[in-house]
């Protein structure tokens, strides 16, 4: 009986999550804009409640049914990969009929592609429909190498609802209600729109607030956003941890405390000294996300274990994978591969986002999620390399600045490699750190690795940009 029970809810589910976008008006899925007024705002509003209750559902039959459901959406996603002219043309020539794969086990069979493939690949081969406007179809910005197509038409707006949802869910923990703060003046401090302006109504969203390092208005800029955090009611604010470590410290030195009800974490490792500064500071809520530019999110970080994410089965397959390919037992480490679910104008199956990870499955917490718990143990290409042919993690050196005098003294820091055998470090300082503590971290890191490996580390006002993203690790270029 359970078993039919699944088949049963798992087809009502999937043409429900297949199926929401289609009652979004279509002057919606043009430009992603709706006021917050009229029929069109209270419809959005229904929907996305909706979808919250469907998560809600999924989550709590468990594991069995989670792969179910996934299963019924990987046949449809392949079946609709292969009408794209490049995944036609990789299915052929890796022998793979997707007809026979019907399971998630047989996902073997398809070898996993990642950025480096792709990066080349012509835009309109690899998406399933015609590419209107080849300009702004491919996103291009933080840094992302393939980017995510603006025209997504329905599955952009469905994926945009899902996310959102998974969101909602965890807000209304506290009692949050999205009708009633979405009609008054809730707004989420969102990445998308790739400018300072304030705009409409965007997924909730008031656009990006953007504070640098080197500006020399610093105290005039800080000032006036932290006014315009305070007058949105109830923002959340969505950044790096590194990131949201360099604006707490700018306002606690301007003594200003905007009100901010939820900070939304994603990117680099959160460490528990930027929570504690979060919580001591700001005085609000954490949620940390998993995710990237090319999927969107897939996972939000488990209320018990700090640094596990429950994934969102319905949208996502997550494996984890060998060098080659092949699975691996579950709670060993390997390549955190992603087979999205949602998106049929650009499908990724078996995509490699280029981290490192591990999936449990035996782990049990308090959470009403019953998914797998995926821990990420760091970014593939964050690697130090040496003469020796040998590669390391960098995550002792990336960890070793997350204590005092570091924490309070340092806006934010980079480490880079441009010779084997050799790490750069810049902290881009308040004050200068004393010469005895800077040279016993040398030291100490430099054993670490054996002895094998030279640091320096310098202490800089600014740290130079190098692309539109900063980043905390820039590898050894080939």
């Amino acid at each position: 009986m359970r078993a039919f029970s699944d088949t049963f809810f798992s087809f009502i589910y999937q043409t429900l999550l297949d199926n929401w976008g289609r009652f979004i008006p279509h002057c919606f899925l043009q430009n992603d804009v709706i006021t917050k007024s009229g029929l069109e705002f209270r419809l959005y509003i229904k929907i996305v409640n909706a979808y919250v209750y469907t998560l809600k559902r999924i989550e709590e039959r468990g594991q069995s049914f989670a792969i179910k459901l996934q299963e019924r959406r990987l046949r449809k996603m392949l079946a609709v990969a292969k009408k794209s002219k490049w995944w036609a043309s990789y299915f052929e020539r890796n022998n793979i009929d997707v007809g026979k794969i019907k399971k998630i086990s047989d996902l073997k069979n398809i070898p996993p592609v990642n950025k480096h493939v792709l990066l080349d690949v012509p835009k309109e081969d690899v998406s399933t429909r015609t590419v209107e406007n080849a300009s702004i179809v491919w996103r291009g910005t933080g840094g992302s190498t393939t980017g995510i197509p603006f025209v997504w038409g329905m599955n952009k707006t469905t994926s945009i609802i899902n996310i959102l949802a998974h969101f909602i869910k965890e807000l209304e923990c506290d009692d949050f209600s999205l009708g009633e703060n979405g009609l008054r003046n809730f707004h989420m401090t969102f990445n998308f729109p790739r400018s300072a302006v304030l705009g409409p109504f965007k997924w909730f969203s008031n656009g990006d607030l953007f504070l640098n390092a080197d500006d020399k208005n610093m105290a005039s800029r800080i000032r006036e956003i932290s006014e315009i955090v305070t007058n949105l009611n109830k923002a959340v604010i969505q950044c790096s941890p590194s990131e949201l470590k360099f604006l707490v410290d700018t306002l606690k030195e301007y003594d200003l405390h905007p009100a901010i009800s939820l900070c939304l974490f994603t990117g680099q490792f959160l460490e528990e000294s930027i929570r504690l500064l979060v919580k001591q500071y700001l005085k609000c809520g954490i949620v940390v996300c998993y995710g990237a530019q090319e999927i969107g999110f897939l996972a939000l970080e488990c209320k018990k274990y700090h640094g596990f994410y429950h994934t969102f089965s319905e949208r996502v397959v997550v494996e984890i994978v060998d060098d080659k390919g092949g699975r691996i037992p579950h709670g060993t480490e390997g390549n955190v591969t992603i087979t999205c679910l949602d998106n049929t104008v650009m499908p990724l199956i078996r995509y490699q986002p280029g981290d490192i990870g591990t999936l449990h499955y035996d782990m049990t917490c308090e959470c009403e999620n019953k998914s797998p718990l995926l821990e990420i143990k760091g970014r593939k290409t964050d690697v130090i390399k040496f003469s020796s042919g040998k590669n390391k993690s960098a995550s002792r050196i990336l960890k070793g600045f997350s204590k005092e005098p570091f924490l309070s003294n340092v806006r934010r820091f980079q480490v880079r490699q441009d010779n084997l055998d050799e790490i750069g470090v810049l902290l881009e300082v308040r004050e200068h750190i004393a010469k005895k503590f800077i040279a016993a971290l040398e030291k100490r890191l430099s054993l670490s690795y054996g002895g094998a490996l030279k640091i320096q580390i310098k202490q800089v006002s600014t740290i130079p940009k190098d692309g539109p993203k900063f980043k905390v690790f820039v590898p050894l270029k080939d």
